[in-house]
């Protein structure tokens, strides 16, 4: 009987464990646990700590995709892209998710820093509770999506270029540049773009003055940009033409791009139409005190009948 009991024990000590241990066994931790991932058609991938990166690991699993790619905070990096970037033009982009929908979840993404790095024709993009770190240009061909996102500072250069994508936005996001140059929304190509800013703070951290507004809008090949902030914050450069801290306007800018501050528009038509709306102000309380008045006498009417006081 004892010797029955102890086998039926180690069964059960045995299926407590086996999920805590399917749940270990799921994390990745090496890039070489990714790439055999990847190979075997896994498509919703875990990682540890570590760095990581599907830059031609296997396009044949990578693009034509839905991929979600979890990091277990910012100590696990992502890179995107060849590094370090030794090709010209676009070639140290990254093509592994072409034509694939991609979210990026708690991880920092590294793209490297210089022009015309990123992803590379992907449908679509979410980064959510990310790390970005360098300065990407590529956007994939879709909506571009992040949220409670940070930015960190690049030397000398904006945080982010708005190169491709079909529409982006920002919720909750923290960009810093001790550079004072944030987004550089340029494109190439007429592909008229949306720009959403939610809960956004822009942090000039570096010395002197900051040398540009939070999104520089460029008028290059007639781009229509369709603009909203609500409820963000800057302590960027003030534009002198637009006599704002959060957008620029840039000169032959088409005509139907608009820009709408907090539910105010402030530039359409190709001309500004108002100053950007002044934020709260916390000025003092004011304190109201009442001093009660003394009672009325009340008539003989409203006396305690049995006293003939006031009540």
């Amino acid at each position: 009987m004892k010797k029955f009991l102890s086998v039926v024990l180690a069964f059960l000590m045995l299926a407590v464990m086996l999920p805590t241990t399917a749940l270990a066994d799921d994390v990745i931790t090496t890039q070489e646990q990714l790439a055999t991932a990847i190979a075997k058609g896994k498509t919703d991938i875990k990682l540890g700590e570590g760095e990581f990166s599907l830059y031609n690991v296997n396009k044949a699993k990578t693009q034509n995709a839905t991929l979600v790619i979890t990091g277990s905070g910012p100590n696990t990096i992502f890179k995107i892209g060849k590094m370090p970037a030794t090709e010209t033009g676009e070639y140290n982009g990254d093509y592994s998710y072409e034509n694939s929908n991609v979210t990026f979840k708690n991880l920092s993404l590294n793209v490297g820093t210089g022009d015309y790095k990123g992803i590379i024709r992907a449908s679509s993009l979410n980064f959510e509770n990310c790390t970005i770190d360098g300065r990407g240009s590529y956007w994939g061909v879709g909506p571009v999506v992040f949220k409670d996102c940070k930015f960190n500072s690049v030397d000398g250069d904006y945080n982010i270029w708005l190169y491709s994508g079909s529409s982006f936005t920002f919720d909750n996001c923290k960009f810093e540049s001790s550079a004072g140059k944030f987004i550089n929304a340029y494109k190439e190509q007429k592909v008229d773009s949306g720009l959403s800013f939610t809960d956004c703070d822009f942090n000039y951290t570096g010395n002197g003055t900051p040398s540009k507004p939070a999104v520089c809008l460029k008028s290059y090949q007639g781009v229509v940009w369709d603009t909203t902030f609500e409820s963000c914050t800057s302590n960027a450069a003030t534009d002198g033409g637009t006599n704002s801290n959060l957008y620029s306007i840039e000169n032959g800018m088409a005509v139907d791009t608009s820009v709408k501050i907090n539910n105010t528009i402030v530039w359409s038509d190709g001309a500004k139409q108002n100053d950007p709306p002044a934020p709260p102000t916390d000025g003092p309380s004011t304190i109201v005190i009442i001093t009660p008045s003394a009672d009325t006498p009340k008539t003989d009417d409203q006396k305690n009948p049995s006293t003939g006081a006031n009540d």
